[in-house]
């Protein structure tokens, strides 16, 4: 192959190379400044260098020379230096000694230390999909980004600075590859071993079990004294095979570990979580004492389905509908009509409707809407 022929294969090459790598090389980009731990920094900073090293190794190739051969040499090497640094300070997913905060994987998968999105701390993750989900979700602008980013931000940096929250890592490898790996985060505020306390059964949305809801829900259980439990499965589509066997499994490890109340026991759904309650109901309708709905898929279809089932007749459990009026992925209207058929057909139902509020409530109003629950469950549970 003459000169002018091979340049125009590495024009071609480059070509290509640039467009797959220009998505990451942008994130790289953004993250650097913007990174909430010098973590992200030297996360971005490798990626940076991954991407040199390619075109750099094809140049050392062709030129042959000392200093070709140098520079891909040199980057490769501080890939890998950084690569080590990254994974040596990156927690091993396991709590702290004595720390009453649960991390568990109850089946054969175990915590992914190495994996690509755990190296990167979660916070400095939410950071990044803030800008960048603009360019790839229509329902998120500049303006929504923004803030999201002012809501969950201040959070992260709290529960962050907390080393408990800090060992636990980031499970959001595992909701990337859709993959479930029977795992479960779960907190019992301290009570007598011989006591047997309620327990809240919480279902997050898509794009996996963010540890700040886990957060937020043992700020709950310490208030309340509930036992809470938070189960993964992949990304959050609950409606999937093995969704209604993530619930189950977490609820009875609860109960035998935990020592939860088995008839005090509420199953919650954030989002797409929802889709995880309804089903999670009917498949077992006596497991429950009550329904949660937070800015969620409501498939009332599938509850009256149950309540048709169940050996008493009707529908047996009361339900909590909280959910914003501005709420652009799941509207307010298909809410009410559910909540209108649900009524119609004998089910105890409750609304809090948030003006103003969109989808993210959960975040913006956590204190008030954790409140409203739980005042709800005391009610429920007398």
């Amino acid at each position: 192959m003459d000169r002018a022929s091979r340049r125009s294969v590495l024009l071609v090459l480059g070509s290509v190379y640039g467009a797959l790598t220009l998505f990451p090389a942008l994130g790289a980009a953004i993250l650097l400044p913007v990174a909430e731990t010098w973590r992200g920094r030297v996360y971005a900073t490798a990626v940076f260098c991954l991407l040199a090293l390619p075109p750099l190794i094809v140049r050392a190739r062709i030129l042959r020379g000392r200093s070709a051969i140098g520079l891909a040499v040199g980057v490769g090497a501080s890939f890998g230096v950084l690569l080590f640094v990254l994974y040596a300070a990156s927690p091993d997913g396991r709590p702290l000694a004595g720390s009453p905060l649960r991390s568990e994987f109850l089946g054969d998968a175990r915590y992914r230390r190495s994996a690509v999105a755990t190296l990167l701390p979660e916070i400095d993750q939410v950071k990044l999909a803030t800008y960048v989900a603009p360019a790839i979700d229509p329902i998120i602008d500049h303006a929504a980004g923004r803030r999201i980013r002012d809501m969950t931000m201040p959070k992260y940096r709290a529960m962050e600075s907390d080393p408990e929250f800090a060992a636990l890592g980031t499970v959001l490898a595992d909701a990337y590859a859709d993959r479930d790996a029977a795992h479960l985060f779960a907190y019992a505020p301290s009570h007598d071993s011989a006591e047997h306390l309620p327990m809240i059964v919480f279902l997050h949305g898509s794009a996996g079990n963010f540890k700040a809801y886990f957060y937020l829900w043992k700020r709950f259980a310490d208030r309340t004294g509930m036992i809470v439990v938070c189960p993964s499965f992949g990304f959050g589509n609950w409606n999937q095979p093995g969704g209604i066997e993530a619930i189950e499994r977490a609820r009875a490890w609860a109960i035998a570990t935990l020592g939860a109340d088995a008839s005090r026991v509420f199953l919650v759904g954030l989002s797409n979580g929802g889709t995880g309650v309804t089903r999670g109901a009917r498949a077992n309708p006596g497991a429950y004492r009550g329904l949660v709905f937070i800015s969620g898929v409501v498939e009332e279809q599938i509850l009256l389905r149950a309540g048709k089932d169940a050996e008493a007749g009707g529908l047996r459990w009361p339900m909590l509908f909280i959910h914003g009026d501005r709420d652009d992925r799941i509207p307010l209207q298909d809410v009410t009509y559910s909540t209108t058929r649900l009524r119609a057909h004998g089910a105890i139902v409750d609304e809090w409707f948030l003006d103003d509020e969109d989808h993210f409530l959960f975040f913006h109003r956590d204190n008030e809407v954790l409140d409203r629950i739980a005042d709800w469950v005391k009610h429920i549970a007398q």
